[in-house]
């Protein structure tokens, strides 16, 4: 355990913090600037938490604690080190219990009366409500409205829709030229 004082400020907390993630080996002392800048960063994430000496003396759960400075950091990967020596500087008597805010038991609370509220809606529907069985595949299944030809009706003899030419072709009768498109004509060379 490595102790703090009452009395440190938050730039004296993270100097103090800093010095032991020294000697743990978690933060290189040399080149200078890696340990000023660090301490620097961890002051000023303190300063804005409010977290300095007496703060950390009023705590007897680390989860608290914990939740107070991951919200205010941005995941980098070195803050569970921080938090690690944060820990190791409280009292013997503090033992990790996570609790939650009133906003998180507000936003808990309004979760689960929507996922309450959504299984009431599936079960009515599973329980006879206004949704029809229908059969599954992709087979015709009961379509009497429909008929055999689906929603396209019937379609009527082939003359309604165009002759099939001499060589099986649809459409019009090309001739011997090739066919007509406005006012140029094209044959099958391209011409």
């Amino acid at each position: 355990m490595a102790g703090f004082d009452a009395s440190w400020t938050s730039d004296e907390l993270a100097k103090n913090l800093c010095d032991l993630l020294v000697k743990k080996g978690q933060l290189k002392e040399k080149p200078a600037f890696i340990r000023s800048d660090r301490e620097a960063k961890i002051a000023q994430i303190f300063g804005d938490i409010g977290l300095d000496g007496a703060k950390l003396g009023t705590y007897d759960n680390p989860g608290p604690l914990e939740m107070l400075v991951r919200k205010s950091t941005n995941g980098e990967t070195w803050v569970q080190h921080v938090l690690d020596g944060l820990i190791s500087m409280m009292p013997a008597k503090a033992t990790k219990t996570m609790t939650m805010d009133e906003a998180a038991k507000e936003e808990l609370a309004a979760a689960k009366e929507k996922s309450a509220q959504r299984r009431e809606r599936m079960h009515d529907d599973k329980d006879g409500g206004e949704k029809e069985e229908r059969p599954k595949g992709k087979g015709k299944g009961d379509r009497g409205d429909r008929g055999e030809r689906g929603d396209r009706g019937e379609r009527g003899e082939r003359g309604e829709r165009g002759e099939r030419g001499e060589r099986g072709e649809r459409g019009f009768d090309r001739g011997e030229r090739g066919f007509d498109r406005g006012e140029r004509v094209f044959d099958r060379n391209g011409g």
